[in-house]
């Protein structure tokens, strides 16, 4: 099925107002269609208060209009909108159904050229000549999605007495007998293959076609045995039945995963791929239209680099040969935080699974609500049962999330020996509870001004003064400050805290005015607003931008910090979902995003190994950020590696 979206659907004729009788599948809108002042007949599917598009998964889609009266039709013209990034190529055909006596049988029909237009509105026009008085429009997709905003019936009057043509016989099911009829155009290419990269093309719109029986070659450059993506759109009338295998130079069958990349809707309305949903894999699978990322794992293990993907569909055969290139490291990975907490709805059910699933990305910093946390007034908590839903694996650590702030804090109106006694029981309170090296106090979120700075310092100068040992974070924002006052919190900050994660596009606050670099200074990013639209290159830059800045962590918002609500839609809450992930009854998916966020721990290891050899990558890093293309399948990798080489100037 395809993802029909419905802009609004307007029907003129040159003569006199025109019905709509349905258009299927059936909105629930009690409203139904309502006449406008000019003649024309307006849907009301357009949008509601949110400004969210109605849809639904259907193909083909049926209008069903009523012109009249003693009215003959002289022309039919459909406009749909075309945006090929977001898999949107209008549509494949187009048939025309007239009304007699009491059935329908077939008038006219039109066949497309697959990708009908460049991106914009397309006008798709049909010649016809018809004396009924309603009519059926089957329009099929061509791709996943269809926008459709208006339809023009060419009409005249006639005085009835006419000659009627002789046209074809009854149908039982219109939309069966456009099937049929497509089936029997000469020269109709049904089934299309086109490759991409799934991190970068997503967003630039770019593939590239794989003809039927010929062979398309990818080079893919990967670090430490990574994975190798690669995206495979499919067009297809209907659901066709494919056969995929991967075999390396010997023959030899490879595994491999192919997930169907789904359609969500972000918080500005548009609808993005975003969700990647394995598919049980099987000799033969059933597949329609759309987009997919199939999975290649380890390629560098094996005694080849070329690879052959083959896809049979339609008896025929498209194959693609990847050549992988992988470069491997010496640099221990940068330690890892991703936001969310463990109560924080379906990503967190199954708390073991949520923390594999985390570890398995590289995670090793995981956050603790305050809810979780012992009180300062002796009060027990849940941090021993907390912590140990982790195993307390060698190297993670856990930080408590006190979320105080000057104006709230059970420090306020105490004296100092009050406030020492206080954090000092608190503290004792801790040691009994679990293991406090592994355990790092996370005051505030992210102070911005000078108050909560400020603030921010002196909580975390009276935690060390009761106790020098104990681990203390925070991720400040400096940029409201001015020179002189970044430069005193500076080195103020430096001297209590040991982990200091400032918004990657702030940290060189610290670089630039740092004197010391014995404390773990870290980036972290969050990427603009509406998060499931953003481009997935944001979340790989995270990584790339860790390297460049010499950070020995990295962090995103967020693994899941959805309210309680669902990460499935962005409008059922306070907030717009940053999630990077997905529930779902088959376990926690990925987000392509969050494929963007793994691709760019490859490339932090890759940059911090050619630092670490003396190599001064930053000039060609950097050039790599402005440019997205020399993103696609790692080719910038190649040129890192060949520039420190001395391979390339």
């Amino acid at each position: 099925m395809r993802l029909l979206s419905l802009l609004s659907i307007v029907i003129s004729i040159n003569t006199n107002a025109i019905d709509i009788l349905s258009i299927e599948p059936v909105y629930n809108r009690q409203d139904g269609y309502s006449q406008l002042l000019d003649g024309a007949v307006s849907s009301t599917l357009q949008v509601n208060s949110l400004g969210t598009i109605r849809y639904s998964y259907v193909n083909p889609v049926v209008v069903s209009i009523d012109v009249g009266e003693d009215m003959k039709l002289t022309g039919l013209s459909v406009h749909v909108q075309i945006k090929k990034k977001s898999s949107v190529y209008g549509l494949q055909k187009l048939s025309l159904y007239e009304e007699h006596h009491g059935g329908y049988r077939f008038l006219a029909d039109k066949v497309l050229s697959p990708g009908m237009s460049v991106d914009g509105g397309a006008w798709v026009d049909i010649e016809v000549v018809g004396y009924a008085k309603k009519y059926k429009i089957v329009m099929h997709v061509d791709g996943k999605l269809l926008f459709l905003d208006e339809i023009k019936v060419s009409a005249e009057r006639y005085n009835g007495n006419s000659d009627q043509p002789n046209h074809a016989d009854y149908v039982d099911d219109v939309v069966s007998d456009s099937y049929s009829r497509f089936e029997k155009k000469e020269n109709t290419t049904n089934a299309r293959l086109r490759v991409f990269d799934p991190v970068v093309d997503l967003v630039s719109g770019e593939s590239i076609e794989v003809e039927a029986n010929k062979t398309l070659k990818i080079l893919h450059y990967g670090v430490d045995n990574s994975d190798v993506n690669i995206g495979l759109e499919l067009n297809t009338l209907d659901e066709q039945r494919y056969s995929v295998f991967v075999n390396d130079c010997s023959g030899n069958n490879i595994g491999h995963s192919l997930s169907e990349l789904q359609v969500v809707q972000a918080n500005d309305g548009q609808y993005v791929y975003d969700v990647v949903m394995p598919l049980k894999m099987d000799q033969r699978i059933g597949l329609k239209s759309g987009k997919y990322m199939l999975t290649v794992k380890g390629l560098d293990r094996l005694l080849c680099d070329e690879y052959l993907v083959s896809v049979s569909m339609e008896e025929k055969n498209y194959q693609v040969v990847i050549k992988s290139q992988q470069y491997i490291t010496e640099t221990i990975p940068a330690e890892v935080m991703l936001w969310g907490y463990p109560q924080d709805g379906v990503l967190w059910s199954k708390p073991q699974e949520a923390i594999d699933y985390l570890r398995g990305i590289g995670v090793n910093n995981f956050l603790i609500h305050p809810s979780d946390i012992p009180k300062f007034d002796g009060r027990s908590s849940n941090i021993k049962s907390t912590i140990e839903k982790y195993n307390n694996v060698e190297g993670d650590r856990y930080y408590l999330f006190l979320a105080w702030l000057p104006n709230r804090n059970p420090l306020i109106r105490k004296d100092k020996h009050e406030q020492i006694r206080i954090v000092k029981d608190w503290i004792d309170d801790l040691k009994e509870i679990t293991n406090i090296s592994n355990v790092v106090v996370y005051i505030h979120d992210e102070p911005n001004n000078l108050e909560r700075i400020k603030f921010n310092y002196d909580v975390a100068r009276l935690f060390k003064q009761v106790d020098p040992d104990i681990q203390l974070y925070t991720n400040p924002d400096f940029s409201r400050l001015n020179s002189y006052q970044q430069i005193k919190y500076v080195e103020l900050y430096e001297d209590v805290f040991d982990i200091i994660q400032p918004l990657d596009k702030y940290a060189s606050v610290f670089s630039t005015l740092s004197k010391r670099n014995d404390y773990d200074l870290w980036t972290y990013g969050v990427p603009r607003y509406p998060a499931k639209s953003s481009s997935p290159i944001e979340y790989q830059q995270l990584g790339i931008k860790a390297g460049l800045f010499g950070a020995k962590g990295v962090g995103v918002w967020s693994y899941s910090a959805i309210g309680g609500k669902s990460e499935w839609l962005d409008y059922d809450g306070y907030k717009a979902d940053w999630n990077l992930s997905y529930g779902s009854d088959s376990g926690i998916l990925d987000s392509v995003r969050m494929k963007a966020f793994k691709r760019g721990l490859q490339d932090y290891k890759l940059i911090r190994h050619h630092i670490n050899k003396g190599c001064k990558v930053g000039d060609i890093a950097k050039v790599t950020l402005l440019s997205n293309k020399l993103y696609r399948f790692g080719l910038y990798r190649k040129a890192l590696v060949e520039f420190c080489r001395g391979d390339i100037s």
